[in-house]
């Protein structure tokens, strides 16, 4: 049985830092904490999964963050 539902991902960045996002283009983003919710109605390990692969990076703008962390 695949796990479904919703999730949250919690992303620490160490320093500031100006990340590109989409459209708006490049953003600063204050050190600290970030949540992100989302849902996984397909399979949820599989979405987690999609945010931390790095050739799915330039799509999301949750790859957007985790780039620096890399």
């Amino acid at each position: 049985m695949t796990a479904k539902g919703s999730y949250v991902l919690v992303v620490r960045l160490e320093e500031a830092a100006s990340i590109t996002v989409g459209k708006l283009g490049p953003q600063a983003f204050p050190k600290g904490y970030y949540r992100y919710f989302g849902s996984a109605l397909n399979g949820l390990e599989g979405r987690i999964q999609r945010h931390v692969r790095t050739e799915f990076s330039s799509v999301t703008s949750t790859a957007s963050l985790l780039g620096p962390l890399s």
